[in-house]
């Protein structure tokens, strides 16, 4: 939500978490209609009747038939049908219009038009039914895959120089190759607008990111001005992936976007039916991610058509607000009512089944995304505990106290794993047993997910500030204080961190 979103939609202390709405979802292939501009038709006035008084010496001829006026009533039928032409016309140019106007709400910034296709409108509709009827389902794929060359990865190069997802990589361990010197300076910052929960993706020499204000960025990083922007209209809190070339992201407004990761030109959408707070990971050629609705999709990265996909619980409840990792062909993710899910990523019949599900005791959400590393997929809860389970067989290994629930998503290497809590700290716990290594107080609570280099924890906080830690022993190397709160995760390119705020700036540190 990296919420980040992959906090999902960070909200700002004490404000209250969304839940899922009831919606009654519209035919996704039928944008929501806009209403047709009135016809411009003029009334004429009717004539206030006059007694007119005939002018004395007035000859008065006594009424009888009238005669020779052929000529008038010929003209007056002209008349009649050149009146009645203008108004079919002005009808069938308002019907135009209005076709036109409800064709342009599918269409992107870009202005390329909405691609659904008969297969997705289908797919879309028979969701919505199952959705209203309260089932459970997975739906297979309307078309064979389409690869072209090889199948897009969200992953980060050897070299460090790329953040091409919001975790580094499909399986969202966290880290970068990177070492780091510090103290680390400002190198620049840009405020575009709005409060940003985005964390930014690096590819192309660009950082991509959404806002509040339904703006999606690209800035150039070495001019650090604006390359391309596209307006949506609906709030963009989600993560952005970058992969084979495109840019994918969803909004609340219901529809997932791939655009052109250099010049920003739309690519495809899809609709979800309820807004998005998950964000994409692109793994094999898929673009994986869920939707407030509690509807998990697998989309063609190329086509921008489903390949699966699986309504979890019902329209009642059961929210996907964490953003999935992919690993060893399994796909991982939580849910809003407590019930972590592990399915296979090519889930294309309509009989697969999870490979396994776990329901948290205490029912509480999950709004902290997954990493796996080592066959053990970790992630936390609103219940205030960090989960390590198998990933072969769903069997738990461990749980952790946070002591206070966590929307932080955890970072995992070399044997130990970094989250954030809402109790104010940053903790350290030994990857085997639990155990607990070290903790670090920050001044409020950590929505930010940490992010792992070479010898360095860098992680932001609900105080403003961005820390750098030891990662041996959780000691400060070195911060830095935005002007609002840190909801998203720093992300680590060329021995550089971007990072974006709440303050609505995107900003650049090194040295």
């Amino acid at each position: 939500m990296s919420q980040e979103t992959e906090k999902t939609g960070t909200p700002k202390p004490n404000q209250p978490t969304a839940t899922p709405k009831k919606v009654a979802a519209p035919a996704p292939t039928s944008p929501k209609p806009t209403p047709k501009p009135p016809v411009s038709t003029t009334v004429k006035a009717t004539p206030t009747a006059t007694s007119v008084r005939p002018t004395a010496n007035r000859r008065v001829t006594p009424a009888g038939p009238k005669r020779g006026h052929g000529l008038e009533i010929a003209l007056g039928i002209v008349l009649a049908c050149l009146v009645l032409g203008i108004i079919i016309v002005l009808v069938a140019t308002s019907a135009g219009n209005s076709t036109k106007t409800q064709a342009s709400a599918t269409t992107s910034a870009a202005n390329v038009s909405n691609p659904l296709t008969p297969k997705n409108a289908a797919t879309v509709q028979a969701l919505v039914t199952a959705l209203g009827n309260g089932e459970t389902i997975v739906t297979a794929a309307p078309v064979a895959p389409t690869p072209t060359g090889a199948p897009a990865n969200s992953l980060v190069d050897e070299q460090g120089q790329t953040w091409p997802v919001n975790g580094a990589n499909p399986a969202r361990t966290r880290v970068s190759p990177t070492t780091l010197k510090f103290p680390m300076q400002k190198l620049w910052d840009n405020q575009v607008g709005g409060e940003l929960q985005s964390s930014p993706a690096i590819a192309n020499g660009l950082a991509y990111f959404g806002s509040s204000n339904g703006s999606f960025y690209a800035i150039d990083i070495q001019t650090h001005q604006v390359k391309w922007q596209r307006q949506y209209g609906a709030a963009i809190a989600p993560s952005p992936a970058v992969a084979g070339g495109k840019v994918f992201f969803g909004t609340s407004a219901g529809y997932v976007y791939a655009l052109d990761a250099l010049t920003g030109k739309e690519m495809w959408n899809f609709p979800t039916i309820e807004q998005v707070l998950s964000s994409p990971v692109v793994a094999n050629g898929v673009v994986y991610i869920g939707s407030n609705l509690g509807v998990f999709w697998a989309i063609d990265a190329n086509t921008g058509l489903k390949r699966w996909s699986a309504q979890i619980g019902n329209a009642n409840g059961a929210g996907i607000n964490t953003s999935p990792a992919v690993s060893d062909g399994t796909v991982f993710f939580g849910s809003n009512n407590g019930v972590f899910y592990a399915f296979p990523t090519d889930n294309v019949t309509t009989s697969t089944k999870p490979k396994w599900t776990v329901q948290l005791a205490d029912g509480k959400g999950i709004l902290s995304s997954p990493a796996v590393s080592d066959g053990v997929v970790y992630f936390a809860s609103e219940g205030g505990k960090l989960y390590a389970y198998n990933v072969a067989d769903g069997t738990k290994k461990w749980e952790a106290n946070l002591n206070g629930p966590s929307r932080s998503s955890p970072a995992v290497a070399n044997g130990v794993v970094y989250i954030g809590s809402s109790d104010k700290k940053v903790y350290a716990f030994n990857t085997k047993d639990g155990s607990k290594k070290w903790e670090f107080a920050t001044g409020d609570a950590v929505f930010s997910s940490p992010v792992i280099t070479n010898d360095t924890l860098l992680i932001g906080s609900n105080d403003t500030k961005l820390y750098a830690l030891d990662l041996a022993t959780g000691q400060e190397k070195w911060e830095f204080a935005t002007d609002d709160i840190i909801g998203s995760s720093p992300a680590v390119a060329g021995n550089r961190v971007y990072l974006t705020s709440f303050d609505g700036r995107l900003y650049a540190f090194g040295n």
